[in-house]
């Protein structure tokens, strides 16, 4: 039997792909080991922190969301008994039911329930709410060195939680973009218009490599 050795091989490059804060992080290590990456995927994930996403967010929500989402909105959270009640549940039954009951902000169809999504799950709301905080302050221009690998990114029309006008005058930090917006999605185009996302990113793959 030959000896077995210690040393690692080496890494080969991959592609990336991070949905919603995910994305960042996708996006930081593509930047810290840009030797390991060859493409990254960033779906739905916010460009700025928080505090200022959630400000832009808001307000694409009070300007652009229809009264009859904004109803929906509001009747899903009078069935749940309202941020008390819910805040009431285990913390990762609590993540989730805020998740669902958010759907009009989430889905292209406000009447989506996305509780099938969470079936069997207990997310980890501390660690959870760790990696939020860990972008709380997130900036693209941030950080050693420039994201220069290709970027696809993919923004729904109907996202109310990281709206595309965040991303108004944050594109130009990726100096290797390409940009989707899907007219029929909100937060999870690759659910929402699957057939869609998948011809734009098998093409964008094909023609985007290094």
């Amino acid at each position: 039997m030959p000896a077995i050795s210690n040393r690692r091989a080496p890494l080969s490059s991959s592609a990336l792909w991070g949905h919603s804060i995910h994305g960042d992080l996708a996006l930081e290590y593509a930047r810290r080991y840009p030797q390991h990456v060859s493409h990254v995927v960033v779906n739905a994930s916010p460009p700025v922190g928080a505090l200022e996403l959630g400000k832009s967010s808001q307000a694409f929500w009070d300007n652009d969301a229809s009264k009859e989402r904004k109803q929906v909105f509001k009747t899903n959270w009078e069935k749940a008994g309202g941020t008390e009640t819910v805040g009431k549940l285990p913390p990762g039954q609590a993540f989730i039911k805020t998740y669902v009951t958010n759907g009009p902000k989430y889905w292209y169809e406000p009447t989506y329930d996305a509780t099938w999504i969470w079936a069997g799950m207990d997310p980890n709301a501390k660690m959870t709410t760790e990696l939020f905080d860990l972008f709380k302050n997130y900036d693209l221009a941030q950080g050693p060195g420039q994201i220069r690998v290709p970027v696809f990114l993919a923004l729904g029309r109907y996202d109310y939680v990281v709206a595309y006008t965040a991303w108004d005058g944050q594109k130009g930090k990726l100096p290797n973009l390409s940009y989707s917006l899907f007219e029929k999605s909100g937060h999870t185009p690759q659910l929402e218009e699957p057939a869609l996302f998948d011809q734009k990113l098998l093409k964008w793959l094909a023609v985007g490599t290094p």
